[in-house]
């Protein structure tokens, strides 16, 4: 050139001035290897904006020295940060929304996961973990107060505040009902004393509500069933129970009555007699306090 291009307006080309011309730039060189690496000299960029354009890859690797690997997902400066060395953001393969994308640790004993967001005007906080252990667990709280175990234990040590007017809340007051349903049947004599051994059964549902009929779907514990009868004739006993302790989970439990008959041939049931179910609470009552048991009564017509 035979002046620089602010002197002449322009770039020597073959001895000609050239303007509104397409400069290339190379940012970088290094050497292609046999191996397909591409090894380049240290070389500083700014920022690289590819516009409409797609940048397509199989798998591309970030080694950095030291600090934080960022990648933006929003106007406006939202992004993911990943840091720790292997952290790293994953598609575990097909869900039930298609392709489910998890959070990995680095793949070493005692590895731990960190969230941290701002607390106002302080600065990042921690408010949950994912910490590896021999039973790894999710933990929330600046102590990890509550705790989540892959096992399926959960630790609540903190102050945990109960929404006014929830079941839980009444429960803790003592709005506990135990219930069966249905509560009352009649059956038929003619029906039960046709009825073979074992041919004759109802399913009763046992709830724990509170006193507006809401199930107290926290509860998990068991409760007492036993039957009794009151028959004319001797020979008919009590109807046998699925299980003489069932399990309320999320506030419910059926069990099954299966009546006392032969076809007649010695049970014979008549008008009037009564079967029944009686459900009382556990050893202690629920949450200490005592529940009033419940009942079905079955009263048998012609």
């Amino acid at each position: 050139m035979s002046g620089n291009i602010f002197d002449v307006g322009g770039i020597d080309i073959f001895g000609k001035y050239q303007k509104g011309v397409t400069l290339d730039v190379c940012i970088g060189k290094g050497t292609w290897t046999a191996s397909g690496i591409w090894t380049l000299p240290a070389f500083t960029a700014g920022n690289i904006d590819l516009g409409a354009n797609r940048l397509y890859w199989g798998t591309i690797y970030l080694y950095p020295d030291s600090g934080t690997i960022m990648a933006s997902v929003a106007i406006g400066g939202s992004y993911f940060r990943f840091s720790g060395g292997a952290t790293a953001l994953y598609e575990r393969g097909a869900g039930l929304c298609g392709v489910t994308t998890g959070f990995a640790s680095e793949n070493v004993d005692l590895a731990t996961l960190l969230f941290d967001v701002r607390e106002t005007g302080v600065g990042l906080a921690e408010v949950a973990r994912l910490v590896g252990a021999a039973d790894p667990y999710f933990g929330m709280g600046g102590s990890q107060q509550f705790k989540f175990y892959n096992s399926g234990v959960c630790d609540l040590n903190g102050n945990i505040q109960i929404e006014t007017g929830s079941t839980l809340q009444k429960a803790m007051s003592g709005d506990i009902v135990l219930e069966c349903s249905p509560a009352t049947a009649g059956s038929s004599a003619a029906t039960l004393n046709a009825a073979a051994a074992g041919g004759f059964t109802k399913v009763i549902t046992i709830n724990l509500k509170d006193a507006a009929g809401n199930l107290h779907r926290w509860a998990n514990l068991a409760v007492n069933a036993v039957t009794s009868e009151v028959v004319v004739d001797v020979d008919v006993a009590a109807p046998t129970v699925s299980d003489a302790t069932p399990n309320i989970a999320k506030g419910t439990v059926d069990v099954t009555l299966t009546y006392d008959t032969d076809a007649g041939a010695t049970k014979v049931y008549a008008v009037g007699d009564t079967v029944t179910l009686t459900i009382s609470q556990p050893t202690g009552g629920i949450l200490g306090y005592p529940i009033s048991d419940a009942t079905f009564v079955d009263t048998i017509v012609a």
